[in-house]
């Protein structure tokens, strides 16, 4: 399966390993991160291989430069083994990742490193995460010996030569600020100013398209993570401007404006993820704001928590910004893309309340988006519920207000490749935490089951009510539309006792290829988040559910579109008959969906052929589609208006 990875019995082996929160000082915290990534390293050293990521192979570019910084950081490894050894483990794994750069003469990537050892291809991206690293080690590893920290700082000379080089590339939108943070890194330990100068140049350019253009990636709590640390290592090299500090001020707000109180998870849908942020509810955010004392340590820290660590900036301006107040909705809009823009979103909605979020989006779905996330402030082992697509290329359009969300997604390709399936996976919680489950109104006898079309399947959890009625699936002008289909599954993911809830909502269930992918398949789920305190029982919440009037239609019609004539000819044809042939003929496929629960009426309209998302109303409001970019982040006390006009006035 692509989208689920497990995470192996590295994290059993330590699950016992917590750090104790309400540390003092920013320096013991660094401290207690160090010591906690190193023991996590002791358990899944994997000699000069490496270190073992989340996906079992020897990780290059994370795991093996935090243990080996980490080491060298401390001093003495968790297990109590003497200096001496640990610098030595540290040396021999800091030679072997040297050899994983490729140094071969007129290659294209000669410079950067792969991220993982093994079937990976050297990268910008693992480079640029690794050099912060690489460059702390030639400037803070004097227990090396001498000849290590002389092939260290020509691998950083030959690496940074690269990543000068090579611009970030526009498809990877989290890049940009990491090849800052590693140009500034490096070029501060091999004492080059341009390093520096490109970095500003890197964040001013990052800035200005982000106040003018929006993010076109949607959130990303890895990703906001990462590039809130490449900041802070920029200002480490002690160098600071304005608009390194908007850029900072930018992601933080964001951050903390959806993190879930009582679970320490980021809220909200996901453009771009990590395994860890919707299995575990996040991982490298955890780390973060740890570090800066906004939240409790995580029950466990890898070593990937080092690019934090390692770095001795914290912003304390940040720091004391504080959310508004609970219960809060966030809305999120992107500007309409480039046609040839795949990864846009066009909308995000985040409900948060004390006990629960719930998060969606709209746009395009990427190969590791979560378009839909729920968070539970009392689960905070595991504290998400979410939904993910997979079968291929996919646009999801969503409408949300409040507790209650409706999420449709069109296949565009279905029957084709690897996974000639096309389905949304729902995973709804282990199964220590799933107090009981119905199907309709009918107890759910835990072995897998098919759920019909227009069916409620309601689940008790930690003190919530998570309530799923599947709506419209398969071939979107299919004329079978019968109680009777059952596009859903219901079943444990396994016998294990941590085995996750699953809900599979098929848009094409056959398991056979087609000779021609089938566009505009659809599968689709509503649905209703609320404290159990809200109903008698789980059973009429989920009667409830079921009554609610939900219609969708779906409508084919054709659009003669009149062609496109050079203009010295067009004025003298414009009165001449035409012939059809010289028409083209667009077609539209469009969706409407409405939804109504006593005072509560949702209304959607799409187009499913352009991907274009025509209306969204709530409550008979219409709600704005798509940018100029809006954001709570642009109403921040710090005025957004005056860091654009300084950028331009800079420009000129």
């Amino acid at each position: 399966m692509r989208h689920f990875i497990r995470f192996i019995a590295l994290a059993a082996l330590l699950a016992g390993l917590t750090v104790s929160a309400g540390a003092a000082t920013f320096s013991e915290r660094q401290d207690q991160i160090t010591q906690a990534a190193l023991a996590y390293g002791e358990e899944s050293y994997f000699g000069p291989l490496g270190i073992a990521a989340i996906s079992v192979l020897p990780d290059v570019a994370v795991f093996t430069p935090g243990y080996i910084v980490a080491a060298l950081r401390s001093g003495q490894s968790m297990a109590g083994a003497p200096a001496s050894e640990s610098v030595e483990r540290a040396n021999s794994m800091l030679k072997d990742l040297l050899l994983c750069q490729d140094r071969q003469a007129g290659s294209q990537t000669r410079g950067l490193f792969p991220p993982v050892r093994y079937n990976s291809a050297p990268s910008l991206s693992a480079t640029c995460r690794l050099l912060p690293l690489l460059a702390w080690i030639v400037q803070h590893g004097q227990t090396l010996p001498e000849n290590t920290l002389a092939q260290t700082r020509s691998g950083l000379e030959v690496a940074y030569t690269a990543v000068k080089a090579k611009p970030a590339p526009p498809d990877q939108p989290f890049l940009p600020l990491l090849r800052a943070a590693a140009l500034a890194t490096a070029g501060s330990a091999l004492g080059d100013p341009e390093g520096l100068n490109l970095a500003q140049r890197q964040v001013r350019d990052w800035l200005s398209r982000t106040l003018s253009l929006g993010c076109f990636a949607g959130h990303s709590p890895s990703g906001e993570a990462l590039q809130l640390g490449a900041l802070d290592w920029i200002a480490a090299t002690g160098e600071t401007f304005p608009e390194l500090q908007a850029a900072q001020r930018l992601l933080y707000t964001d951050l903390v404006q959806r993190l879930q109180p009582g679970s320490g998870a980021v809220a909200g849908a996901a453009a771009e993820v990590e395994p860890a942020d919707y299995a575990q509810g996040g991982e490298l955010h955890r780390y973060l704001l740890h570090l800066w004392d906004v939240t409790p340590a995580p029950a466990m820290i890898r070593p990937s928590a080092m690019y934090f660590a390692a770095c001795d900036h914290v912003p304390e301006e940040l720091v004391s910004t504080t959310p508004s107040p609970l219960p809060r909705t966030l809305a999120t809009l992107g500007k309409e893309p480039d046609p040839k823009q795949t990864t846009a979103v066009l909308r995000t909605d985040t409900y948060m309340t004390e006990l629960f979020s719930l998060g969606t989006m709209s746009g395009a779905l990427g190969p590791w988006a979560v378009p839909l996330m729920i968070t539970l402030a009392e689960s905070p082992a595991r504290p998400t519920a979410y939904f993910f697509a997979d079968g291929g290329p996919a646009r999801v359009t969503s409408l949300q207000h409040g507790n209650v969300a409706a999420v449709s997604v069109n296949f565009l390709a279905a029957g084709s490749g690897s996974t000639p399936q096309a389905f949304l996976r729902g995973l709804l919680g282990p199964r220590r935490e799933i107090k009981q489950v119905l199907v309709g109104s009918t107890p759910w006898p835990e072995q897998p089951a098919a759920v019909a079309q227009g069916s409620v399947v309601a689940v008790e959890r930690g003190g919530l009510f998570l309530g799923f009625r599947l709506m419209l699936c398969g071939p979107a002008l299919s004329t079978v539309r019968t109680e009777a289909a059952k596009p859903g599954v219901l079943q444990w993911q396994s016998e294990d006792p941590e085995a996750e809830l699953e809900l599979l909502i098929y848009a094409r269930k056959q398991n056979y290829a087609l000779p021609r992918p089938q566009a505009h398949l659809l599968a689709g789920v509503l649905v209703k988040v609320e404290p159990a305190t809200a109903y008698p029982s789980l059973t009429e919440f989920s009667r409830a559910m079921a009554a609610a009037s939900l219609r969708q239609t779906v409508s084919l019609s054709r659009e003669l579109v009149k062609p496109q004539e050079d203009p010295a000819t067009a004025v003298l044809r414009q009165n001449e008959p035409r012939m059809r042939s010289e028409y083209t003929v667009v077609p539209h496929l469009y969706h409407d969906l409405n939804y109504e629960a006593g005072e509560l009426a949702l209304h959607l309209h799409e187009d499913l052929v352009s991907g274009k998302l025509l209306a969204l109303e709530a409550q008979g409001t219409p709600l704005a589609v798509a940018g100029p970019w809006e954001s709570p982040l642009l109403s921040l006390p710090w005025d957004a208006r005056r860091a654009r006009a300084s950028l331009t006035a800079g420009a000129q």
